[in-house]
């Protein structure tokens, strides 16, 4: 009986159990350390304990990461933007938990500890504990660049894992005197309040190349109208300067009844009297050097014989 309990804990922890978890079924330090010598156990960490032969995934990886920093810990920070999908480069392991007095020097990750950690600021992917994607960005503008936090927090928004409502409520649930990455946060929201959130990647990469080159971010999703009534919904559009952009998929954008549509979504956008470009998805994910020369021509159109460069950026 005692056995089954202990392997029912381990098969929802991907093949482990804390020490803890021992002790609360019954067994004394004692009869935990002879299933380790009789090998029905294996230390994983100080704390942590495994099933010999369960498979060493990179879920059970991160679920001894958890356990091991101790009670109410979760995934966070960069690791918790890889289990949302949203950084797939960030490597290493970070865990928030509550803030107390017990401390360690040999966790298995970076272990950071918090005066706030709502019950409603984690959730469980895979089984394992992470923060939601609303608290992840204020966890990582407290310790990463306005730069990264704010392409973070473009994905996510992009992605529907967030809102700005819902960072907006975690920032409140969390700030304090002091606390790092507050401002950059609100700045962030201020910044996106009236605009529509991200569509697709291409979107949020487009974005961030024009953040990069010091250029201003247009609207994105914009009806356009003439006088025969809407003609087009273009991906970027900035109305003062009277230019937009088109994002021209492979996908979308290859047959000839798509590039004939096209031409007249050009020539009627024209007739509107904005500007117009277009970028394939290759060169937002490729070659970046060609689209900011899209958005300076589009900026600064300049005329020569009578055609303007904008007629060369389609």
């Amino acid at each position: 009986m005692l056995e089954r309990q202990i392997v029912r804990i381990a098969g929802a922890q991907h093949g482990l159990v804390h020490r803890q978890q021992l002790t609360h079924l019954g067994l004394s330090p004692h009869q935990v350390r002879n299933r380790v010598r009789t090998g029905a156990l294996e230390w994983r960490s100080p704390v942590v304990l495994g099933i010999p032969g369960s498979p060493r995934t990179g879920d059970q990886r991160r679920m001894l990461a958890v356990l091991d920093a101790g009670r109410d810990a979760a995934l966070s920070h960069r690791t918790a933007a890889r289990v949302w999908g949203l950084d797939a480069r960030s490597s290493g392991l970070h865990v928030v938990r509550t803030r107390d007095e017990i401390v360690r020097v040999d966790y298995v990750a970076t272990v950071h500890q918090a005066r706030e950690l709502l019950p409603e600021h984690i959730t469980r992917v895979d089984g394992i504990p992470v923060t939601t994607p609303s608290r992840m960005i204020l966890d990582v503008a407290a310790t990463e660049s306005y730069r990264r936090t704010e392409r973070l927090f473009d994905r996510a928004w992009g992605h529907r894992l967030v809102t700005l409502g819902s960072v907006w409520s975690v920032l409140q649930q969390v700030r304090g005197r002091g606390r790092r990455g507050v401002a950059n946060v609100e700045q962030m929201i201020a910044d996106r309040r009236g605009m529509k959130a991200p569509e697709s990647g291409l979107e949020v990469r487009f974005e961030e190349i024009l953040r990069k080159h010091g250029l201003a971010l247009p609207e994105r999703q914009v009806d356009l109208f003439d006088d025969d009534g809407w003609f087009s919904r273009a991906d970027f559009c900035q109305r003062e300067q009277r230019w937009v952009l088109y994002v021209d998929s492979d996908t979308y954008h290859r047959s000839l009844t798509d590039r004939a549509y096209d031409d007249l979504q050009t020539r009627r956008a024209r007739a509107a009297g904005y500007g117009v470009g277009r970028v394939s998805d290759a060169e937002i994910l490729y070659d970046e050097r060609a689209v900011v020369a899209t958005v300076r021509r589009l900026i600064t159109p300049v005329s020569s014989g009578g055609t303007t460069s904008l007629d060369t950026a389609i």
